[in-house]
C-alpha cells in the first residue's frame, strides 16, 4: 500500500504532508494511528498543498489519542517553522507537485516558489 502522507514532528508540532490528491477525509485515521504511535499530543498541522493547492493549503486540529474535529480549521497565516519545514520537503519532491491535479500553471507557479528551498538542509527534521 503506497503512503499517502509523510509527518514531520517540529518544535511540538506535528505537521502532516500529503503525498497524493486524497481528501484529509480518506488519510485521518492512519494519520491518528501514526501519531498514537508516537505519543505525540498536541497541535497537528495538515499541508494539502498536493490536492488544494496554494488558496486553501493549511489546517489544524488538536490531537489527544484522536484528531479534535471540532478545533479543525483552515489557516490562513501559517509561522516560519510550519512554512519552511512544508516547503523544503516539497521542494525536494518536485515529482509530486508536477504528477498532481493541479491546473498546469498552478503546478508551475508552485513550483517556482519552492525551488528556493532546494538547497535548504533537512537534517534538522524529524520524519515519521
Amino acid at each position: 500500500m503506497k503512503k499517502t502522507f509523510k509527518i514531520i514532528f517540529k518544535n511540538e508540532l506535528a505537521i502532516v504532508l500529503s503525498l497524493t490528491n486524497e481528501r484529509i477525509e480518506e488519510i485521518l485515521a492512519n494519520v491518528e494511528k501514526e501519531l498514537s504511535k508516537k505519543e505525540f499530543s498536541g497541535v497537528v498541522v495538515f499541508d494539502l498543498l498536493i490536492g488544494n493547492g496554494l488558496s486553501d493549503r493549511f489546517y489544524k486540529a488538536k490531537f489527544e489519542k484522536t484528531i479534535n474535529l471540532k478545533t479543525f480549521t483552515s489557516m490562513k497565516v501559517v509561522n516560519d517553522v510550519v512554512a519552511d519545514c512544508s516547503n523544503t520537503f516539497y521542494a525536494k519532491k518536485l515529482d509530486l507537485i508536477e504528477s498532481s491535479i493541479l491546473p498546469r500553471i498552478e503546478k508551475q507557479k508552485i513550483i517556482k516558489t519552492l525551488k528556493k528551498y532546494i538547497s535548504a538542509p533537512q537534517s534538522e527534521l524529524i520524519l515519521a
